[in-house]
């Protein structure tokens, strides 16, 4: 997926941590693969945006402000699971995050626009 790559890419050169940046975004690519989903290059800019941030909140132990867990109950299964594995692969992170990050692949699934 080129034009996943160069965006990855891109936004690495304003992380942070491009390099941890460029290891979670590739997995996470791997990860939607085995799936089949597909992002588009609007729906991987800010996924891959979001998994930054991610990288950030965790080497700072800043944390999320509470959320509402309750507005995320009809979240789907698949994407609760796949925002856990990825959650897992970057320490130090509030148990909110998955529920944020799913939002992300509701949206790759056309679930939520």
């Amino acid at each position: 997926m080129k034009r996943l790559d160069r965006v990855t890419q891109e936004q690495a050169k304003q992380s942070k941590d491009g390099a941890a940046l460029i290891l979670l975004a590739g997995f996470t690519e791997d990860l939607l693969s085995q799936k089949a989903l597909h992002p588009d290059e609007l729906q991987w800019k800010i996924l891959v945006n979001h998994l930054d941030e991610m990288i950030y909140r965790s080497k700072t132990s800043e944390k999320l402000p509470e959320l509402d867990i309750t507005l995320f109950s009809g979240l789907s299964k698949k994407s609760m699971e796949l925002a856990d594995e990825v959650v897992r692969r970057v320490q130090n992170l509030g148990d909110d995050e998955q529920y944020l990050l799913a939002v992300h692949f509701e949206n790759i699934q056309g679930i939520i626009t």
